[in-house]
């Protein structure tokens, strides 16, 4: 299904979409060149499938499994090999790298941005940050998934950060009700020479500064957000529960629609 779902998007007007290898996991892993004014590669973005819960069978989110780890290493010597240098990059998929967690967690990280909910990454760390110091080849990685966050740490030397919730459903919050969307601008020099920025647009066409980012005192996340309960193992609060469990009722909770007293229509 995820296959034929690439396959189809791939055939919309302007579209760059492709549907990935099928020997992997996930359907949307490739790669696109932005290509320079003497049409060779001047970057690449590189988009990987994160799948949706459980990976490799541990309770929690999904995550870019081992076998696609491999996928991109080997496409990264590839078209090294093919350009004569290591083209640099940006990663995008949905559910975080664990790594997110453990910039936060690190008070020397710089941060910008606002952190306005838990990081809810990978339940299995499979390496893929690994992969991208081996690799050398990217700037940064960039996520989806927490609608209320939208920082961006400098971890190792890599930019990990959030997108911004661009869309009206799902579940809502300090961020997530002020919808917009994360700006990126590669420009490339007469000698050849490329340089990168990222900003958030809001909907309203407002630029928000994004100012530096505390790590409070005593607010260490051990875990990601779906493999923590909570403190007295109680109830999920309904963001929780509609992100974790898909539980109808919980997400019309959180988005503001009350509850769910009545069939839904479709």
């Amino acid at each position: 299904a995820d296959h034929w779902i690439m396959s189809q998007d791939a055939q919309n007007s302007f579209s760059l979409s492709e549907d990935g290898p099928t020997a992997i996991h996930g359907a949307s892993n490739y790669v696109v060149p932005i290509l320079d004014r003497d049409g060779k590669p001047a970057a690449y973005i590189w988009l990987m499938d994160s799948s949706d819960t459980d990976c490799l069978g541990q309770e929690g989110w999904g995550c870019v499994y081992p076998d696609q780890v491999s996928w991109y290493l080997e496409t990264s010597r590839r078209l090294a090999k093919q350009d004569g240098r290591v083209v640099p990059g940006i990663m995008f998929h949905h559910i975080p790298l664990n790594e997110v967690l453990h910039a936060w967690n690190d008070p020397d990280v710089p941060m910008h941005g606002t952190k306005g909910e838990g990081i809810c990454c990978f339940s299995v760390n499979t390496g893929l940050f690994a992969a991208i110091k081996e690799a050398g080849n990217l700037w940064g990685v960039f996520h989806g998934h927490d609608h209320n966050n939208d920082f961006v740490a400098v971890y190792e030397g890599v930019r990990l950060g959030f997108g911004r919730k661009s869309g009206y459903g799902g579940y809502g919050g300090s961020i997530a009700d002020h919808p917009g969307s994360r700006v990126f601008e590669l420009s490339v020099a007469q000698n050849g020479s490329i340089t990168w920025d990222t900003w958030i647009r809001l909907e309203t066409g407002e630029k928000p500064t994004q100012t530096s980012v505390k790590h409070p005192y005593g607010m260490r996340e051990d875990l990601c957000c779906a493999a923590n309960p909570g403190p007295d193992g109680g109830e999920l609060d309904a963001a929780h529960a509609c992100r974790t469990a898909n539980h109808p009722e919980a997400c019309r909770i959180a988005v503001g629609l009350g509850e769910w007293d009545q069939p839904l229509e479709v």
